[in-house]
């Protein structure tokens, strides 16, 4: 598929890209945001702040809302039609939070043994919140085209998402981007580029949803998802793995249509 669209273009250049206009219309946007606000409520407080979907007592709604024509959209220019869901993440921040996300890149999280390289995987970060310097938007750093395994540097954990970030002599000379969104907003990276987050010092929770995608021909290596499970979206299987059913999974329900 021709990349053949501003933002699509923008990611065959930095293995990023921000999407200026409104992912959802306005009634589906409110639909989507209230019930992940409403799940997050329902988080113990000792783990709201902490990427929580992924734990199996946690898990989002997905069938009715990964493989919408809004996102499949952004995500076909870039992976091909041929698409696997690999995993949701919901990233909370309280008002007044110190709380922070230390520099990482995604694919050392997902399968250990190897860097994802384009145009094999896309991470998008959907804004339900806007995202400001100020509560802790999302900072990478673009066009690093050479995946690696980066050494790390270990942080404190009542402070820090992850024990361990990647070493400051490991991103020296390079200038980060700060991804400031307005609600309703999309962004999408490349699973080797490094990012990270700061704490919200603003007087509003920050919230916002990780949504990872992968062509259906990766095959899932390591520790697959730590026992997420992942779905095929669009197209055909061409790993031959077996992706869980999409339609099985809880629906957050209420919104203009549901996925083909």
């Amino acid at each position: 598929m021709s990349l053949n669209s501003d933002f699509a273009e923008s990611f065959k250049r930095n293995f990023y890209f921000k999407r200026e206009a409104p992912v959802f219309s306005e009634a589906d946007f409110k639909t989507i945001k209230d019930y992940f606000f409403n799940f997050t409520s329902k988080v113990p407080e000792n783990i709201r702040s902490l990427n929580f979907a992924n734990h199996p007592a946690y898990i989002p709604a997905v069938s009715d809302w990964v493989g919408r024509d809004e996102i499949l959209e952004i995500v076909r220019p870039i992976l091909g039609n041929d698409l696997v869901f690999w995993s949701i993440g919901v990233s909370y921040k309280p008002a007044f939070s110190e709380f922070e996300v230390g520099w990482h890149i995604d694919s050392h999280c997902w399968m250990r043994d190897q860097v994802i390289f384009p145009p094999d995987a896309l991470v998008l970060f959907l804004s339900l919140t806007e995202m400001t310097e100020e509560n802790g938007a999302l900072s990478l750093i673009p066009g690093l085209n050479t995946p690696k395994f980066y050494n790390h540097e270990a942080r404190d954990k009542e402070k820090f998402f992850f024990e361990y970030e990647i070493a400051v002599e490991e991103l020296a000379g390079q200038k980060p981007v700060l991804l400031e969104m307005k609600e309703n907003q999309i962004c999408g990276f490349a699973s080797h580029v490094p990012h990270r987050s700061g704490p919200n010092r603003s007087s509003k929770p920050r919230l916002g949803i990780t949504l990872r995608y992968i062509q259906s021909s990766v095959h899932i290596t390591g520790t697959p998802l730590d026992g997420r499970n992942s779905y095929l979206v669009s197209g055909v299987n061409l790993s031959g793995y077996n992706h869980a059913s999409l339609q099985q999974q809880p629906a957050i329900g209420g919104l203009s249509y549901q996925p083909r």
